[in-house]
């Protein structure tokens, strides 16, 4: 039996070895209480093999100093950083979060978490962890703030590269694409610039004499590039649309007997049905050659099964010469070009097709396309066109906002944009100020430029802030309509049965600077027709620069009258128990919420917002709506953690308010922002609004299958996206396959920004393909209000929901899959839990397209070195702008997909 002495003499035998494995070997055997009095030397002895570069040694001197001192918090600290030294980062955070266990207030962690989260990717949880150690260094922190500095210019970077190729983000949506990615402490639009849009612009965009040729023809064709994913985009979004598919499938049987060139295909599905109803050749011309490689494999899988249908065993007897000559011969009737700088139209085709129209009806090219196929097609006067005509309605709109307690005018000049936006506001947000007028009727065939005076007959008192316009399109025996739903209806009875409508044709909206309105007297504007370009202009045409617009997702937000109202009630119930309260309103936004705090009783309000075109508006607003004397509202114009008492709020503040959420609810940074409050700005027993949450998700089917009894299954690899994306669940088609489940709970009083990792089994009830998740949140507000953006909830939220894709697996009912969801305090996650999934269950198709993802790689590159490049030379800046204003304003002359000209605009603008 060891004695108490004998165990001593043994330490003292290894530790003066000063061999770390003699040492390790010697007290492998002994009880940790005993190492206790050797923590000390042991300690020492670390620190003397890591000052001679012996970091192994260290490491074990270290480990065996937390064996005698399990519950102090420093040696872990010490052995976090000897982790960093030799590239253990995942260790090196477990230990500073048990050294922070031990000791919240232990000075120097923050820093160490820091160093291992940039390391690792986490740019995130790097800022924050960052700016708390900063926070704690005080004057002595320039190196970290360089580092923040760095990171957020790339996150900065990331996240406009992200939003100009797109995800599949809906336009307006209130995550934007890749906002799980993006840096709770910045923004996209967190950076301003003196870059102006003259809306002179609007009345002539074409390139100044001045522009140099080189620089125009490399942005133009670099723009035709992203293009060329958008026009895929645009595809898919048309194909799952079954108000689209319905459409055509009315209108082609006009085809029948006729030899079609159709512009815009359908990636291929139009194509081929227009030929089962009897088209007797269809050749598709394609927007860009990646949609051209699309179709061709659509038509090849489809004509391979019929082909093979026709034929049976007898293919078996021929050889290879034989089945290819049979196999062309069979699909002569099917051909595909690409509308490049090489592209001559058929001659031999005596009917055209459009399909690639937008909400502006002219900025997709329908005029040159109709123009181009006159000119070749050898029976040009008897040629079928489709569209034929279109007839134009417009009428002049006011902004209305729904909280009409709050005067919101500040607001009034960022709305804007260089090209009309498709107008999908709820009638909440904007009133008609003159009745609904036909101002063009336009004959494709015989198009010519034109500019008309018209005016709109004024019905209302009030200011016109926009023109809203839209068309009826005659598609053979079909009209399709795209016209606001409050004007829907409207239609003459004799027609009304031959009237169609999509969800992915909107109208119109184009700004003018506001005009003073009087019932009973007229507007007038001035229509302008270009070849590419639909524009109502107001004379005098809009003369008011503009730079600061607001972001896409503000405001669905004002409109959504649902959150507004449960926010109030929750507001007026915490005010009523804390009448006196000092509130913390981070992320606010315009300020509306910090208003609406205000009006509801709160005397002392400090808000935060770093967005600056927001923090900006926010502040004019505040000044408009606040009379003095009636309390106090503290707008600061930054990151709610560079916040502090008592340089910025007198005191912790003993209530906090917020609604910083994106889809994903955590995606905004708000764990982040919660911890830094609590720790810095809140009262120890302070009021959280709302109080917790409950992030929740559902294994859907989301895919396409057959279209017009076409396989269409090639298609869905372009569907995938890298990251979540936010969508509109009731506007794409989806089949739950399995009950919602609960995946992440949120007490806003103690969650932490600390990453989270959940295994999930999800039973199935259905039969099908399971291929995403569908998630959203519930919130409670307090109590007795709850909000949600659930794809059932009552109301539709601003939110929507959020869609993460992942590797395709057949299922069955009865059915359990293993899930994996995490996050690291904003990005959110999920994937199968790949140790255990039955991988012969798996769909072999490919979940994504590589070249697709090879040439949006390649895409990202150069726009990083343009973006740097400009960054570098303001001159050049300035040049690239004003370029890409005028692709912007007129992207169909440049051949350019509109949202890819707004996107990259909005790029170098900074917003």
């Amino acid at each position: 039996m060891r004695t108490s002495n004998t165990i001593d003499i043994d330490i003292d035998i290894a530790l003066a070895s000063r061999d770390a494995e003699a040492m390790r070997h010697a007290l492998a055997s002994l009880p940790d209480e005993a190492l206790h009095p050797a923590a000390p030397q042991l300690a020492r002895l670390a620190a003397d093999f890591e000052a001679r570069e012996q970091v192994d040694d260290a490491l074990l001197c270290r480990d065996l100093v937390i064996r005698a001192w399990p519950d102090r918090a420093s040696p872990r600290l010490e052995r976090a950083r000897l982790y960093m030294r030799v590239g253990r980062m995942e260790d090196a955070l477990a230990d500073c979060d048990a050294a922070v266990a031990r000791d919240p207030k232990l000075r120097g962690v923050a820093g160490v978490r820091a160093q291992a989260h940039d390391a690792l990717g986490h740019a995130d949880a790097a800022i924050a962890a960052y700016r708390e150690a900063i926070a704690e260094a005080g004057k002595d922190a320039a190196s970290m703030q360089a580092r923040v500095d760095a990171l957020e210019a790339q996150a900065r970077t990331q996240a406009a590269l992200a939003r100009l190729l797109g995800d599949g983000t809906p336009p307006g949506d209130p995550a934007g694409p890749s906002a799980a990615n993006r840096s709770p402490a910045t923004d996209p639009a967190a950076e301003s610039t003196s870059i102006r849009f003259d809306p002179a612009l609007l009345v002539d965009p074409a390139m100044d004499s001045k522009v140099e040729a080189f620089r125009r023809d490399g942005l133009v064709q670099h723009l035709r590039r992203y293009s060329a994913h958008q026009h895929v985009r645009n595809a898919l979004e048309h194909i799952q649309d079954t108000g689209w598919q319905g459409l055509w499938a009315r209108a082609l049987p006009a085809l029948g007997g006729r030899r079609v060139a159709m512009h815009g295909s359908g990636l291929g599905l139009l194509a081929l049905h227009a030929l089962a109803l009897g088209a007797q050749r269809v050749t598709c011309i394609e927007a860009s050659a990646q949609s051209a490689r699309i179709t061709a494999g659509i038509a090849h899988k489809h004509h391979l099964v019929a082909w093979h249908a026709l034929h049976g065993e007898a293919i078996r007897q021929w050889d290879e010469a034989a089945q290819s000559a049979s196999f062309e011969a069979f699909t002569t009737r099917f051909d595909i070009l690409v509308d490049d700088e090489h592209f001559q139209p058929p001659a031999d085709c005596d009917a055209f097709v459009f399909t690639a129209f937008d909400h502006t009806l002219l900025g997709t090219g329908i005029v040159p396309a109709v123009r181009a196929f006159l000119a070749a097609c050898d029976a040009a006067a008897t040629a079928l066109l489709m569209p034929a005509r279109a007839t134009v309605h417009a009428m002049a709109v006011e902004w209305q906002d729904p909280d009409t307690a709050t005067d919101l005018s500040a607001l009034r000049p960022l709305r804007w944009s260089a090209y009309p936006q498709p107008f999908d506001l709820p009638a909440s947000c904007w009133r008609p100020l003159t009745a609904p007028t036909q101002v063009a009727t336009i004959d494709f065939a015989a198009f010519s430029p034109a500019d008309e005076r018209i005016v709109l007959d004024v019905t209302s008192d009030g200011i016109a802030d926009a023109i809203v316009f839209w068309y009826e399109l005659q598609l053979g025996d079909v009209v399709v309509s795209t016209a606001p739903q409050s004007i829907q209806g409207t239609v003459p009875a004799g027609q009304a049965a031959s009237h169609a409508s999509t969800n992915t044709l909107r109208p119109a909206m184009q700004y003018i600077d506001p005009v003073a309105c009087r019932a009973g007297g007229q507007l007038p504007l001035c229509l302008r027709l270009r070849d590419t370009r639909l524009s109502l202009l107001s004379e005098p045409p809009p003369t008011q620069l503009r730079g600061d617009s607001l972001p896409g997702w503000h405001m669905p937000m004002l409109a959504d009258t649902v959150r507004d109202t449960a926010y109030r009630q929750a507001i007026t119930r915490a005010l009523h128990a804390h009448p006196a309260a000092r509130v913390l309103n981070p992320g606010t936004g315009c300020g509306t919420l910090a208003l609406a705090l205000h009006r509801l009783g709160a005397t002392d309000v400090t808000t935060s917002g770093h967005i600056p075109v927001l923090a900006r508006a926010g502040g004019q607003l505040i000044a408009a709506n606040v009379q003095s004397g009636t309390g106090t509202i503290r707008h600061v114009a930054r990151d709610l953690r560079s916040i502090s008492v008592p340089d910025d709020m007198p005191a912790r503040a003993d209530m906090m308010v917020f609604d910083q959420f994106d889809c994903s609810l955590i995606g905004e940074g708000i764990l982040h922002y919660l911890a830094h409050a609590r720790t810095h700005l809140l009262e120890p027993d302070a009021r959280i609004v709302p109080a917790c949450a409950v992030l929740r998700a559902q294994l859907i089917e989301h895919r396409i299958d057959r279209v017009y009894g076409i396989d269409a299954t090639l298609l869905n690899p372009f569907l995938h996206s890298p990251g979540f994306i936010n969508v509109d669940a009731s506007r794409i088609p989806w089949t739950p396959l399995g009950e919602a489940f609960d995946v992440f709970r949120f007490d806003f009083a103690t969650a932490t920004p600390d990453p989270q990792r959940v295994r999930i089994e999800a039973p199935m009830h259905a039969r099908g393909v399971a291929g995403a998740v569908l998630f959203w949140f519930d919130l409670e507000l307090d109590a007795d209000t709850r909000l949600s953006n659930a794809p059932d909830a009552e109301q539709a939220s601003h939110w929507h929901q959020g869609l993460q894709f992942l590797p395709e697996m057949t299922i069955e009912p009865g059915l359990s899959l293993p899930l994996i969801a995490e996050h690291d305090g904003s990005a959110l996650k999920f994937s199968w839990d790949s140790e255990a999934i039955d991988r012969s269950r798996l769909v072999p198709m490919p979940r994504f397209d590589p070249r697709t993802a090879m040439a949006a790689a390649d895409l990202e590159q150069r726009t990083r070195e343009l973006l740097q490049h400009c960054a570098q030379a303001p001159d050049e800046h300035a040049r690239v702008a004003e370029i890409a204003m005028r692709i912007a304003v007129d992207p169909g002359a440049h051949r350019v997909d509109p949202v890819i000209a707004q996107r990259f605009l909005s790029l170098l603008m900074g917003r």
